[in-house]
């Protein structure tokens, strides 16, 4: 499995006549003075490619780690 996208957004949304991806207001950095957060207006998009040979479904484990900034 290979990851092609990883983004994270305040929204996203799929066309249902020509099937493509829009993305808004793409989150470069996030701040916050307390943790845990909350951010109601928040999508995660992955999009991920994989060989036949590999299972069609799988576990995702996502760690989200704070930065030295």
């Amino acid at each position: 499995m290979r990851i092609v996208l990883f983004a994270c957004a305040e929204s996203a949304a799929v066309d249902q006549a020509s099937q493509r991806l829009s993305i808004f207001h793409v989150l470069e950095e996030i701040f916050s003075p307390v943790f845990p957060a909350a951010y109601p207006q928040f999508t995660m998009i992955v999009m991920a490619s994989r060989e036949e040979t590999e299972p069609s479904a799988f576990d995702l484990n996502l760690r989200i780690t704070l930065s030295g900034h």
